[in-house]
C-alpha cells in the first residue's frame, strides 16, 4: 500500500507542475501517463501478479506511442529519454512474458524503476519549459 501510495503522490505532483507550468508537450504526457495510471489499474491481474499482464502492457505500449508522438512533433529532448525508459518497462513486460522463472519482486521493481524515470523525465522537462519561459519573459 506505501508504494501505492507513493507513486500515486509522486505521480499527482509532477503531473500537476507539468499542467501548471509544462507546454503542450509536457501538458500531453502528462494527460496520457494519468490515463495510463487508470488504465493499468483496472486492467492489472491483481490476483496474479507473477503472470504476464497483458492489459498492463497494452497500456504501457499505448503510453510508448503517445511519447514517441510527442519526442518526434516537439521541440524538446525530455520525450526521448522518457520514451527510452518506457521501452525498458516494455522489454520487463516481454522477459517475463518469455520466461516466467524470473521472480515477482524484480518484475515489480524493474517496471518500478523505469515508471519513476519517466515521471522524472517529465518533471525535468516542465521546470525546464517554466525557466524557458521565465526567461523569454524577461526581468520582472
Amino acid at each position: 500500500m506505501f508504494w501505492f501510495v507513493l507513486w500515486l503522490a509522486s505521480m499527482l505532483a509532477v503531473c500537476g507542475f507539468a499542467f501548471w507550468k509544462g507546454g503542450a508537450p509536457e501538458r500531453i504526457v502528462a494527460a496520457a501517463l494519468q490515463a495510463g495510471w487508470l488504465g493499468t489499474y483496472l486492467l492489472a491481474n491483481h490476483a496474479n501478479l507473477a503472470d504476464p499482464q497483458w492489459g498492463v502492457l497494452a497500456v504501457d505500449v499505448a503510453f510508448l506511442a503517445v511519447v514517441l508522438y510527442v519526442a518526434l512533433t516537439a521541440d524538446r529532448i525530455w520525450p526521448l529519454f522518457a520514451a527510452a525508459f518506457q521501452l525498458l518497462g516494455i522489454v520487463i513486460h516481454l522477459a517475463i512474458s518469455v520466461d516466467t522463472d524470473i521472480r515477482l519482486l524484480a518484475y515489480l521493481r524493474g517496471l518500478m524503476i523505469w515508471s519513476y524515470l519517466v515521471l522524472w523525465s517529465l518533471a525535468l522537462g516542465s521546470y525546464l519549459n517554466w525557466k524557458r519561459e521565465r526567461l523569454a519573459a524577461g526581468p520582472a
